[in-house]
């Protein structure tokens, strides 16, 4: 009888430590989760007073891991170290490029309009087979400077670091009889994208 109670004592034992080392793997990787969508609280590119702005506006979401999981399997991952910001009149505008597996171009780009302690987001989506310029230079710099990737419009930047500049030099190269030949040369700004892309809601 002892010997039965003693056993019974230790299954229970054994199956709420098996119960808390679950949760605790399950808490584990929820964090490993969250710290690998949410953007760190220290960034190169993003100025803190944004940064601490976006990141307290996303964590205050109700349902935050259903919303990143909805926003992974829709879009895919945002690349925060390779977001770019850019002044406005009222404040910040960043642009976090979005990666999905596979992909061998950035269409999508999550937008944060930062002003004071208000955040306005959405997500910009490059028409398909949309291979303008003017329309698709922000994608086209990421898809270079991050998969490395010549785009379809043929557009070449003359520099993938932003340092201070707010615009960047891009040109439009095409190969005749193996030779290159520059047929357009412009300046793009940051901060001027009301003409690129299609907007969607993001889900948060």
């Amino acid at each position: 009888m002892f010997n039965c109670r003693y056993c019974f004592i230790l299954i229970i034992v054994l199956v709420l430590s098996a119960c808390s080392g679950y949760r605790s793997a399950l808490d584990n990787n929820e964090k490993v989760f969250l710290e690998t969508f949410l953007p760190q609280r220290r960034s190169k590119v993003i100025s803190p007073k944004s940064l601490h702005v976006i990141l307290t506006y996303l964590k205050k979401k109700d349902n935050l891991e259903e919303k990143i999981t909805s926003f992974v399997e829709k879009y895919g991952y945002p690349l925060w170290d390779y977001a770019v910001s850019a002044s406005t009149e009222n404040g910040e505008k960043t642009y976090v490029p979005i990666y999905k597996e596979g992909q061998k171009v950035i269409s999508c780009i999550w937008v944060f309009e930062t002003e004071k302690d208000t955040v306005k987001e959405y997500v910009r989506i490059m028409y398909p087979k949309d291979y303008r310029p003017k329309y698709t230079w922000m994608f086209d710099y990421f898809t270079i400077l991050i998969l490395k990737e010549k785009p379809l419009s043929r557009l070449r930047f003359e520099s993938l670091t932003r340092q201070n500049s707010e615009c960047v030099h891009g040109s439009v190269v095409v190969v005749f009889s193996g030779e290159e030949i520059t047929i357009d040369t412009r300046i793009f700004c940051w901060g001027d994208d009301m003409r690129f892309g299609q907007t969607e809601n993001s889900g948060f």
